[in-house]
């Protein structure tokens, strides 16, 4: 609802979701007719924001997919995600140690990065951007630095407490304003405008 409430006041036509895991905020905001792009490396969560898409054909052109991550390099990575029930779990994934290895309640796998700078072209342009990469974010806004520069944005990004500082800190020092906050999830807002 808080970004929600940012998009309508400043008058946003254009959402991006990096970590759109099964797609929820891309659907909402695709059905609020805001051009979309979401970009998700884990394959069981593309897997279902696809089969969606499918039974709800008209999402297909508001929504454009990129089947990779947003880091500061182009690169594979490993990454890991929690088993449950027998089940690979597609929340919460994220980027992890290259030496970590497969146990029974963690599958680990490979997915492509890339700098999403090179991808998001946008200049002059009101934006909301919505961050949710399980640790990986001072990565992921080091990738988007032009982006971040030349556009007004509000930000929503969940934040680890072990990452605030670094990440609270890299965006005061590019001009962002703490705005509001979610207690309980971590996820913290911030604009250039």
């Amino acid at each position: 609802d808080i970004l929600n409430n940012y998009i309508i006041k400043k008058n946003i036509s254009i959402f991006i979701d990096i970590g759109s895991n099964c797609g929820f905020y891309s659907f909402k905001f695709a059905n609020q007719n805001l051009e979309v792009l979401a970009f998700e490396p884990n394959s069981e969560a593309l897997l279902k924001m696809k089969n969606t898409i499918e039974k709800n054909y008209y999402l297909n052109e508001k929504i454009t997919i990129f089947p990779f991550g947003i880091s500061n390099k182009n690169s594979r990575m490993k990454m890991q995600t929690l088993i449950k029930h027998g089940y690979t779990q597609t929340g919460g994934s994220g980027v992890t140690d290259s030496n970590k290895t497969k146990t029974n309640n963690i599958e680990i796998f490979e997915a492509e990065f890339k700098i999403g700078d090179d991808i998001l072209k946008y200049n002059n342009k009101s934006l909301a951007i919505k961050i949710d990469v399980e640790g990986h974010e001072i990565y992921v806004l080091k990738g988007i630095e032009k982006l971040l520069k030349l556009n007004k944005c509000i930000l929503q990004i969940e934040i680890f407490d072990k990452n605030f500082h670094i990440v609270n800190s890299y965006l005061t020092k590019n001009g962002y304003i703490n705005v509001d906050k979610v207690n309980d999830r971590s996820n913290y807002f911030y604009s250039n405008f």
